[in-house]
């Protein structure tokens, strides 16, 4: 091959690495009900926590961040560049617990809460 099309065949790798940066899909994570989950959320940007029902109540460590709730939404903007706070959200009978960061890179558009599966079943036996 000539250096004229390995050079177009680069460009065009570079470019669709730099599409899928651009246009990250959304994150699933479970509730987190021990440990929280990191957050990463983009400065000078809005991301998006989308729960499986409407959260009941939030509580959040620092001013670092402002909060807007949209039905089972919760839209997050980062205040300070370098902010970082933790977060409760209280979904029915669950706690979901994060850790926010405000990030220049790398940051999470949508974000996905799941519930986590079961780990008892009940069973009713037909007699």
């Amino acid at each position: 091959m000539s250096k004229n099309k390995w050079a177009w065949i680069n460009c065009f790798i570079i470019l669709l690495l730099f599409t899928s940066e651009a246009y990250s899909k959304a994150r699933y994570v479970f509730c987190p009900q021990k440990y929280p989950a990191v957050i990463r959320v983009p400065f000078a940007n809005v991301m998006v926590m989308e729960f499986p029902e409407k959260p009941k109540h939030s509580l959040a460590g620092r001013n670092s961040f402002d909060f807007q709730y949209i039905g089972n939404d919760i839209g997050i903007k980062a205040l300070t560049a370098g902010g970082h706070a933790n977060l409760f959200i209280y979904l029915g009978k669950k706690r979901c617990a994060f850790k926010l960061v405000t990030t220049k890179s790398r940051a999470d558009d949508i974000v996905v809460i799941k519930y986590s599966k079961e780990k008892n079943i009940e069973v009713n036996y037909v007699q």
